[in-house]
């Protein structure tokens, strides 16, 4: 597995090195394309901007959209850093308690259990173990192991 961590300072740093020199816009839309393929971000990724932390709605050649219609360029984004202190709104979602909830007369509408993703535990496995075992250092790395490894009934949200 690549240091996704060493893998993103080093194009960063590239990046940095040569934005001075590069004035022609072919040449600045490949190496756009570059970083997205290194960045692997995808629709539905949980990014930061500063300290702007939140979900890809739409990737259009170097503009970004994400939640709350927030524009920005895929050059300001990086991956939110595990226990980094950006990662603390992030929450872990069971949405089959929802769906599966019989509702008597009366009552009212169940709410979804959302707790801190770091809290959580799928199928008697705890989220820090699985961070631990595959080593994880962002976000988005965990996002994309949920994605193929957990129930589809659990969402990681902002």
């Amino acid at each position: 597995m690549t240091n996704f961590g060493n893998l993103f300072q080093v194009c960063k740093d590239f990046y940095e090195l040569v934005w001075s020199y590069i004035d022609n816009p072919l040449v600045l839309r490949c190496f756009l394309i570059i970083l997205i393929m290194i960045k692997q971000f995808k629709v539905g990724d949980i990014v930061q901007d500063g300290t702007f932390v939140s979900s890809i709605t739409k990737i259009d050649g170097e503009t970004v959209i994400l939640a709350k219609n927030y524009e920005t360029k895929l050059e300001k984004l990086v991956p939110v850093e595990i226990r980094g202190g950006f990662d603390n709104r992030i929450v872990l979602e069971n949405i089959i308690s929802v769906r599966a909830s019989i509702i008597a007369p009366g009552q009212g509408l169940p709410r979804r259990k959302q707790n801190p993703y770091i809290e959580c535990d799928i199928e008697g496995r705890t989220i820090v173990s699985i961070i631990e075992t595959n080593g994880f250092n962002y976000i988005h790395e965990l996002q994309n192991w949920l994605l193929d490894n957990a129930p589809d009934y659990y969402l990681m949200k902002i």
